[in-house]
Formats: C-alpha cells, structure tokens, sequence
C-alpha cells in the first residue's frame, strides 16, 4: 500500500492543460455539447484562480483549429501543435511545464479524446512526478 498522501487542490499548486479540443476531432465525441461547455468551465475558473494555462492541438494540419467557443478562450495561451498523443512527449510542451514555478505540481487536464491524449498525457505527468 502506498504511504502518499491525498491532497485538496491548491490553485497555486496547479496548471491547466486543454488538450485538442479540436473541429474534427469534436465531431465524432459522445455529448460534444457538453464537453465543449465543460472545457469552457474549466478554462474559465482557471482564468478566475490565475492558474496557468496550456492547450495544444492534434495534427492541427489534419485534424483543424479549436472549436470557436474554446478558440476565443485560448487566443492568449500557449498552444504547440503536436503529434504524439502524450502532451508531456512533445519537446515544445515538455518545455512549458518546465518553465512553470516549482510550486505547480498538479496538471488538471480537460478536452479529447480521454482514451488516447488525455489518458497517454495523465500517465506521462504521472511518470514525471506530478499530480
């Protein structure tokens, strides 16, 4: 059993990664109306709490911009364009995070596909050490 503690979150102590919630790939997700209100939310309370904020697109190339309700969100956010699945395996966003305060350790992560970006993107943050 392992001896690490259960943490409430801290804003200071967070980042926020949206991860490609983008035209094409929306399209095929299951209550995409409320995915895209739930991403808004998030972005929205991590604007409130002055948590950093990443996002990234999927192949933008192939796959397209941001949905319009999240792109006006975004416009002033960091958004590399990769093609690894695992956020944390591209150079360009491995190098965000490092930049962030040391305080942040915890990422909370929104957008699709959770099979695939999100789940690939959660064990690497894993794997690096953080929350």
């Amino acid at each position: 059993m392992s001896n690490r503690k259960i943490e409430f979150l801290a804003p200071e102590r967070c980042c926020l990664i949206v991860v490609d919630p983008q035209e094409r790939l929306m399209a095929a997700i299951h209550e995409v109306n409320r995915v895209v209100s739930n991403t808004v939310l998030m972005i929205h309370c991590a604007k409130a709490f002055n948590m950093p904020i990443f996002a990234s697109t999927q192949y933008k190339k192939g796959l397209g911009p941001f949905v319009p309700e999240i792109a006006e969100l975004l416009h002033d956010v960091p958004c590399p364009d990769k093609t690894e699945f695992n956020f944390m395996a591209n150079t360009e966003c491995s190098s965000l995070l490092s930049n962030l305060p040391a305080s942040v350790d915890t990422l909370l992560l929104t957008g699709v596909e959770t099979h695939i970006c999100v789940y690939q993107t959660a064990l690497g943050a894993f794997n690096a050490g953080l929350r």
